[in-house]
């Protein structure tokens, strides 16, 4: 009688013990590299956040459509020609990385002087437009520093 006593709580012990859901996901660094296509020119750059497994999904590629979509491959004016200018100017830097971070230090974009780290915010990758991307990425090439 003591064994089967014994094991019974051994087997609720063990099977009552589930740690996992008592503590929850932490966000975590995650990085990556993307390749921007800009007309034909190619640029690999860094993509990195520190964020939960789910909020990273779909990141990357976030990111790169809309960089892409920034780029004016058919440029009609000066301000399109400038940004295409930017665009390759900072780009083609070594080092490039676009940060996504969870913050409500700014609206949607910062930039930190150094002319290769473009800090997007989290909550506002759906509503950044190309027209605050390619004044971000124009002031990088001067190495600026600005937040909107």
């Amino acid at each position: 009688m003591r064994k089967i006593l014994l094991i019974l709580i051994i087997g609720l012990a063990f099977f009552g013990c589930n740690d996992k859901d008592d503590y929850p996901e932490q966000p975590e660094y995650r990085e990556t590299t993307i390749t921007l296509n800009f007309g034909s020119n190619a640029y690999t750059i860094k993509v990195s956040g520190t964020l939960l497994a789910s909020e990273w999904n779909g990141i990357p590629s976030k990111v790169e459509s809309m960089l892409e979509t920034t780029y004016p491959a058919n440029p009609t004016t000066m301000d399109d020609l400038d940004v295409q200018d930017a665009m390759d100017a900072v780009f083609a830097r070594t080092s490039t990385n676009v940060i996504v971070e969870k913050t409500e230090a700014y609206p949607h974009y910062k930039i930190i002087g150094d002319g290769i780290t473009l800090h997007l915010r989290y909550s506002a990758l759906n509503s950044i437009s190309t027209v605050i991307i390619g004044e971000a990425v124009k002031r990088m090439q001067i190495n600026g520093t600005h937040s909107d």
